[in-house]
């Protein structure tokens, strides 16, 4: 317990321009590989060409569908670390790190490979791996997402084997942001001056960086669970921290012209100036569901 304790050190929440090196110390890198198409996507490709090329063999067909099958994408963007007290969780864009492979079924499952990133004082870290994320029990599972109209995923680091994680991490100078910097109230409006935090998808070295990028509220309707923003942003952005007045108050989502992982990998440097922003309402209530779990000794 003595070593969680040391590892969440928490960021106070402070008025004023310093605070934005404060979120930077939150926020990680995350790439992962993501099967491009699941089963039911293939068939309608298959169909479509079936459709527009007469006399498609069957052997056509089969090489066709393994080819299609076997398209992997490399999924890049931000998530930023959050602190309940002792306990640390990443909270990220669900886009991020779900698999495509069984969408189809309902069934809700993490990407196999995930690594995460720290850039801290111009200090690059090793990848780390997020190894063994789908093996517990599905009730029991480390991560929880949102539904489909929320893409928030949060993934617990509460697992036994994660404690070497943190510890690196904080050798790093990672410092979570406290979960009293959530802020769930909808209280924004058209022009609010934000800020986002985010791993840019730029070329070279360049994307290990994490850039403060400020920008306005472009619109906002109350009734949907999520907000536009006028910003200036790169597909790896996706999963950071949108803030206002040092609150963390949503999860970037797409870029605007972006609307999947397709389309991101198609688009890997392209720059938008707007984005969807999924409201900070979604985050608390998921937390808690994923802290549930928690309790159960067969969790670790």
């Amino acid at each position: 317990m003595l070593f969680s304790i040391k590892v969440c050190a928490q960021a106070p929440v402070i008025a004023g321009n310093t605070y934005i090196n404060l979120w930077k110390k939150a926020v990680v890198k995350i790439e992962s590989i993501q099967q491009r198409y699941n089963f039911a996507q293939v068939d309608a490709i298959l169909h479509k060409q079936t459709d527009t090329v007469r006399g498609l063999s069957q052997h056509e067909k089969y090489n066709t569908q393994g080819e299609l099958l076997t398209i992997k994408d490399t999924i890049r963007g931000t998530g930023v670390l959050v602190a309940d007290g002792s306990k640390i969780y990443l909270v990220t864009a669900k886009h991020l790190i779900k698999a495509t492979e069984n969408a189809a079924n309902n069934t809700e499952t993490i990407n196999d490979l995930i690594s995460i990133k720290t850039n801290i004082d111009n200090k690059v870290s090793n990848d780390i791996g997020l190894m063994n994320l789908s093996e517990n029990r599905v009730n029991l599972q480390p991560f929880v997402f949102s539904s489909d109209n929320n893409d928030i995923g949060i993934i617990s680091f509460q697992k036994e084997s994660y404690k070497q994680i943190l510890a690196y991490l904080k050798l790093e100078g990672c410092v979570p942001v406290p979960v009293q910097a959530i802020n769930s109230a909808d209280e924004n409006s058209t022009g609010d001056e934000i800020l986002s935090v985010g791993f840019a998808a730029l070329p070279g070295n360049e994307h290990n960086n994490s850039i403060a990028t400020r920008g306005t509220i472009a619109s906002n309707n109350k009734t949907l669970p999520f907000f536009t923003a006028n910003l200036n942003v790169y597909p790896g952005d996706s999963g950071g921290p949108v803030i206002k007045n040092n609150k963390l108050i949503g999860i970037l989502s797409f870029q605007s012209g972006i609307s999947t992982n397709i389309d991101a990998a198609m688009h890997p440097y392209d720059k938008a100036s707007s984005a969807t922003v999924i409201k900070a309402s979604a985050i608390l209530p998921l937390l808690k569901e994923l802290q549930k779990h928690e309790d159960n000794k067969l969790f670790k």
